[in-house]
């Protein structure tokens, strides 16, 4: 549940930010472009959001053409990158939690303040 909320917090972010950057880079219709290429989006394809469309958008027209601003790019990536790898990623969380806690964590994770502990950080 976690990491669907995450997801779903840089969606929001994500859209945010394209919202206003394509107005700042002279593209203020961008929602009826969007609009045409929802139109040409075949009926089967529900699960094409209007944020996947803006970020096809983004890609297409600054992206490609070295004109993409890096934070949006970070948040494109992340958008993009497979759901179930989070999914994954966040259901190991909280085995690494307990590993990195009590005396196992003292084991396994030197603290960076303990000068007489010669184990590499």
């Amino acid at each position: 549940m976690r990491d669907s909320r995450a997801l779903s917090g840089i969606a929001t972010l994500l859209e945010r930010c394209l919202r206003r950057f394509f107005p700042e880079n002279c593209l203020p219709e961008w929602e009826q472009e969007i609009a045409v290429d929802a139109q040409r989006n075949p009926q089967g394809r529900n699960d094409v959001t209007r944020l996947d469309l803006m970020v096809r958008l983004y890609i297409d027209r600054f992206v490609l053409h070295d004109r993409g601003h890096k934070t949006i790019d970070g948040l494109v990536a992340t958008h993009t990158h497979d759901r179930e790898h989070y999914m994954r990623i966040a259901s190991a969380l909280p085995l690494l939690q307990m590993l990195a806690t009590g005396e196992t964590g003292m084991l396994v994770a030197p603290k960076a303040d303990d000068f007489d502990d010669e184990r590499e950080i």
